[in-house]
């Protein structure tokens, strides 16, 4: 409270006339300098207790004197009357957190930080699809989940979604048309959907509902496994030495591991993942620091498929824990990648609650790859390069898949285990 009480000083005295509302005002700039801190374990400079930086401090106190001239001008003369505090509060933490400059740091207010936490946890309120964006800026069904709305009301992996609650989504970005969709259990979402190979829109009115998906999908194709990532949530290891044992006790002769659309997850995940291919103590990736030297972090305990033949399959939706579990296989020389260039997501983002249960992602720090090569803004190459790739029309034929299997019957999928790096 000391620190609160400085504060208020310092804005008061700057300010060139007094401005209503401030008392309320201060307590929300407390309540916001509160929640921004946490997971922090000292404050910000100038707030550091018993370390002033009177050249800081001499700058903040100028530019908040700015921000509460803007606020009140803005009260005071905008034609519609009081704005809402709160609103406007948010609105310049928002533009703050844009001022970074970067665009996976980001403001989240509450109703869509639910949303965004429910994510990361894997466990969401939707109708149980998932979708991508396409050139041509159509969004895409990419995959019906069994058991869920979508999958009992008729929806098809390749239909497209024109709009919802008769929002047309292409004049919206992805991520809003996803929060559209999604919404609380029980309450309906209408989509119209284009079908190809019809003439004719669909509707469909679907009750939302909780969703908690796999993220692993396996299954046997001419002998070998096929096992698609969906996303790296802290079960997905897991259910991956699941999948891998029931594939080995069936006798397959290799692995498809398919992390096309995979858009990344945990760094645990990752490693958990990494974990199943390459033995203990293997390089997977470097994550730089904002001080100090970079982080190394190596495989787990030895699992279910270190001497499998593997291929893995990438396109340019294939980022973050995704590309790192990618280059953590082929620069270790155990598996080579086909498909397209990854997306080149190299970055790691941390979320911190704020007081009013919204929250904002910062970005800390960059990944590199086991070979120390950056992945932000470069992407991985395949190996082989194909040009199509299943995630986008599932019309089409899977021409990585059979270039994959085509290296398995080669036996070129896998090189010898002992030639991973440490």
């Amino acid at each position: 409270m000391a620190m609160i009480g400085r504060v208020r000083q310092r804005l008061v005295g700057a300010m060139i006339r007094p401005l209503p509302l401030i008392g309320a005002l201060l307590l929300a700039v407390a309540a916001l300098l509160g929640g921004m801190l946490l997971g922090s374990s000292e404050l910000p400079s100038p707030f550091r207790e018993g370390h002033p930086d009177p050249e800081d401090a001499a700058l903040l106190e100028e530019d908040f004197a700015v921000f509460w001239q803007a606020w009140s001008t803005l009260q005071d003369n905008f034609y519609a009357g009081p704005l809402d505090s709160r609103e406007l509060m948010r609105g310049a933490v928002d533009g703050m957190v844009g001022a970074a400059d970067d665009a996976h740091t980001y403001f989240l207010p509450p109703e869509r930080a639910g949303n965004h936490r429910d994510w990361i946890n894997g466990t969401f309120s939707g109708i149980g699809v998932s979708m991508s964006l396409e050139p041509d800026g159509a969004v895409r069904i990419q995959r019906v989940f069994p058991g869920t709305p979508a999958h009992d009301a008729g929806l098809l992996a390749g239909d497209q979604i024109l709009s919802v609650d008769d929002r047309l989504l292409s004049d919206l970005p992805l991520a809003e048309g996803l929060y559209l969709i999604r919404g609380e259990s029980g309450t309906v979402v209408v989509l119209d959907v284009y079908r190809p190979g019809t003439d004719e829109s669909l509707r469909f009115e679907i009750e939302r509902s909780r969703i908690s998906p796999p993220t692993v999908w396996a299954r046997q194709i001419d002998g070998f496994g096929f096992v698609e990532l969906t996303q790296f949530r802290s079960r997905t290891a897991g259910e991956l030495q699941d999948a891998l044992a029931e594939l080995s006790d069936a006798g397959v002769a290799g692995v498809v591991l398919d992390l096309r659309g995979n858009g990344g997850g945990f760094l645990s995940s990752a490693l958990g993942v990494a974990s199943q291919f390459l033995p203990e103590g293997v390089t997977v990736a470097y994550q730089t620091q904002r001080t100090g030297p970079n982080v190394r972090h190596r495989t787990g305990s030895d699992g279910e498929a270190l001497r499998m033949p593997l291929v893995v399959l990438v396109d340019s939706d294939t980022a973050s824990a995704a590309e790192i579990v990618a280059a953590a296989l082929a620069d270790n020389r155990r598996a080579p990648l086909v498909g397209q260039q990854t997306y080149g997501k190299g970055s790691v983002q941390l979320s911190f609650d704020l007081a009013d249960d919204s929250l904002v992602r910062v970005t800390v720090g960059k990944w590199l790859t086991a070979g120390g090569v950056p992945i932000d803004g470069a992407g991985l190459e395949p190996d082989v390069t194909v040009s199509t790739s299943s995630q986008r029309d599932p019309n089409d034929d899977d021409l990585a898949l059979a270039e994959a299997l085509r290296l398995m019957r080669a036996d070129a999928g896998c090189c010898l285990i002992q030639d991973a790096a440490a």
